[in-house]
This record gives structure tokens, C-alpha cells and sequence, in this order.
């Protein structure tokens, strides 16, 4: 039997809520190529600040052939500051889409990581 919240919880396990303070751009480049594993299309979003990262993150994704974008939307939000004032934020949304030639690009990414890895403990 399915419940409401296990319908949200398989509705988000493609989204990424990316932030400018928490991780770097690496950790959201690895974390999408992890997602897009499991997913065919995945989400990407940011407000504010973390906008740049979203964007630098789908860009990589795209020039290394593993995604393409398939959509980006844009929007604000309200958000709640001090004192209870509310302003209103920016906020990005990117679609990607797993290529064709993604397992295979991973592949060889792996198997090159791998090899490094291997390179490394010789010396």
C-alpha cells in the first residue's frame, strides 16, 4: 500500500537542492552522475546565492556528453528573513536528461579513476 509520503520521498529521488554555503561544485557533479545513474532525468535547483553552482553543475554535466539539458526554469520565492520580513529570492530549476552514451562515459571515467587510484598507492 502506498502512502502520500512514499510517493513524495520516490518523487525526489531525482531532485538535487543545491547550496551556496554547503558543498562545493565537485560534490554536486558527483552527486548528480550518482543520481542520473538511478534516474534518466534529473532536477536541479538553487536559490539565490547557489544559482551559479546549479548552473556550472549542469554545464559540466553537458560538456562531459553525460546530460542534456532539457529544461530551465526560473522564478522567486518568498523567504522569510529576520524579524519575520519576507522577501523574495531567485530561484532556478534545471532539467537534465541521461545521454545515450552515458554508462559509457562513466565506464571510462571509473575505470580511469581507478587507474590513478592504482598509480597513486605505487608510489
Amino acid at each position: 500500500m502506498s502512502t502520500a509520503s512514499n510517493v513524495q520521498n520516490k518523487q525526489d529521488d531525482n531532485k538535487i537542492q543545491v547550496s551556496a554555503t554547503k558543498q562545493s561544485l565537485s560534490f554536486y557533479v558527483y552527486l548528480a552522475k550518482k543520481f542520473l545513474k538511478n534516474n534518466n532525468e534529473i532536477e536541479l535547483s538553487g536559490l539565490g546565492g547557489a544559482i551559479n553552482t546549479v548552473v556550472s553543475c549542469a554545464e559540466i554535466l553537458k560538456n562531459q556528453k553525460l546530460a542534456t539539458i532539457s529544461k530551465i526554469q526560473t522564478s522567486t520565492v518568498p523567504v522569510s528573513g529576520k524579524n519575520d520580513q519576507s522577501f523574495q529570492k531567485a530561484k532556478i530549476q534545471i532539467y537534465l536528461k541521461k545521454t545515450a552514451e552515458f554508462n559509457s562515459i562513466i565506464a571510462k571515467q571509473e575505470e580511469e579513476q581507478e587507474e590513478r587510484k592504482k598509480q597513486k598507492e605505487q608510489k
